[in-house]
């Protein structure tokens, strides 16, 4: 149980997603070790609140799952074009073996002409 209200709660994960995407967009490493902790905590606070408060809390929360799906959504897109630089590094790095063997070749003949 947390002592946080919900507030502080959706404050903290909105900026934790908010740092994500930022950390994202600069080529960082984003670790979300702690996100689902501060989700389960936002949760446990709202169950806590009457009906009507819950009720309050209800568009902030749809705004939440909204930036939390953004977030998924732009991690598998980084995701996707970093496995796509990958593999056309190994097709660079192929090419690139492929081509010095082939001037490699080429020099050898010129030596025995």
């Amino acid at each position: 149980m947390t002592s946080r209200s919900p507030e502080m709660l959706f404050d903290e994960i909105t900026r934790f997603v908010d740092d994500s995407k930022t950390l994202l967009e600069s080529g960082a490493f984003v670790q979300l070790a702690g996100l689902d902790d501060h989700v389960r905590s936002l949760c446990e606070a709202l169950v806590m609140l009457t009906q009507e408060d819950r009720l309050k809390h209800a568009d902030r929360l749809q705004q939440l799952l909204w930036s939390l799906n953004n977030l998924e959504e732009t991690m598998m897109q980084y995701r996707d074009a970093m496995a796509e630089q990958i593999r056309g590094l190994n097709t660079h790095q192929k090419a690139n073996v492929a081509y010095r063997t082939s001037e490699a070749i080429d020099d050898f003949k010129r030596e025995e002409d």
